[in-house]
């Protein structure tokens, strides 16, 4: 029992830092969409914009998933939290 909690805890762990690395490339990204500045339409800047956070979100709603199949975090939690991704992907027409 106490190994399956370890490993358990082992994969939250490991969930937690993707998640964060998942929000951090999403801020670079959005840094550097403010960095491209005036030398691309506004049209073209968007689309950088949303390509990369349908990139971000597509991979926080696998680790989403992977974590509810390890029984890592709360299901009710997790099923909000997925919920609020594909809200936003359909938003985004994905």
């Amino acid at each position: 029992m106490v190994a399956g909690y370890k490993e358990a805890k082992a994969t939250a762990d490991k969930r937690e830092k993707q998640i964060e690395e998942v929000q951090k490339q999403l801020a670079e990204c959005r840094e550097v969409q403010n960095k491209l500045g005036a030398g691309l339409s506004s049209k073209t800047k968007t689309t950088f914009l949303v390509q990369n956070m349908v990139s971000a979100s597509r991979l926080a709603l696998e680790i989403a998933e992977a974590s509810i199949h390890y029984g890592v975090l709360l299901q009710k939690e997790l099923s909000i939290k997925k919920t609020s991704l594909q809200e936003t992907l359909r938003k985004l027409g994905f």
